[in-house]
């Protein structure tokens, strides 16, 4: 997913009179049903079936902060942390790109919703929950 796919989604929604609400939020206290598949058309198709008028709209861009949040500190000794460090800073690429897409309607106090992230995105979450895991941390030395 990258942003020009996020606005031929948003030109879909508008030529089929479903509204866009921006937003940063998703309702956690409502039961969720999650899209299983990857076709945004199919997902809005049964939303405009359903009559759904307004459709959610959340886009999460990388930034800096993120690539920050994940560095240690450490001294040149540190070998691998000093290369923990640089796999994080290699996304550094990336910063100002569409990392997580999620769109969603409600209906009958249900949150219908789809999500999409960038391959990217996915390997940079996967790397970066890597210090969560006691083992991955010890071998950091940490």
């Amino acid at each position: 997913m990258d942003l020009t796919e996020s606005l031929e989604i948003k030109k879909y929604l508008i030529e089929n009179e479903l509204q866009v609400y921006p937003t940063q939020d998703v309702p956690e206290d409502l039961p969720n049903i999650i899209w299983e598949g990857d076709n945004w058309k199919d997902f809005l198709k049964i939303a405009i079936f359903e009559k759904a008028s307004i459709i959610f709209f959340r886009e999460e861009i990388f930034k800096d902060a993120h690539i920050i949040s994940n560095i240690i500190p450490t001294t040149d000794s540190d070998e691998k942390i000093v290369e923990f460090n640089n796999k994080i800073r290699s996304f550094d690429k990336y910063i100002g790109k569409l990392a997580i897409f999620t769109m969603y309607w409600i209906k009958n106090d249900i949150v219908y919703s789809f999500t999409q992230s960038s391959q990217w995105a996915e390997d940079f979450l996967n790397i970066s929950v890597m210090l969560e895991n006691t083992e991955d941390r010890e071998i950091l030395g940490m």
